[in-house]
């Protein structure tokens, strides 16, 4: 399953306390936070770490979180849902490779050159000459 998915997923699973609950948040400093959502008998947790380089540790419930530059949801603020550090998905890169057409326009072997707007064929007004008619059908 894509990470996108597992997260539509559990958001999805979230929705009535994201959209109808209270929000508490704490700062935990150095770009550490966490946000819980309640509503009626329902919960969720979601704590995150924004700081690209340093792990954190957050002990909820007999449970350590968070690595650096991550988001951890709780989706019953008891088991770990999702957490974009963990995720095991096949990722594309895309790489900007060498354009010889871009960086060497004369590798092309062709030439521009603007067409002459006096030329009186281009008018309509000029002669047209041809040997042979190519696909016309008559009929």
């Amino acid at each position: 399953m894509g990470h996108l998915k597992q997260l539509h997923e559990i958001l999805k699973s979230m929705e009535y306390t994201l959209t109808h609950g209270n929000i508490t948040t704490i700062d935990f400093g150095n770009s550490v936070s966490a946000a819980m959502y309640a509503a009626n008998d329902s919960a969720s947790y979601f704590f995150g770490n924004a700081n690209s380089t340093t792990d954190h540790t957050i002990t909820f419930q007999g449970n350590n979180y968070i690595p650096a530059w991550s988001v951890s949801i709780l989706p019953d603020c008891k088991t770990e849902g999702y957490n974009i550090a963990k995720m095991n998905t096949q990722t594309s890169v895309k790489v900007k490779m060498v354009n010889k057409a871009e960086d060497e326009p004369e590798s092309h072997g062709w030439l521009w050159r603007p067409e002459s707007i006096d030329d009186t064929r281009l008018h309509g007004r000029g002669e047209v000459t041809a040997n042979k008619l190519h696909g016309i059908r008559v009929g």
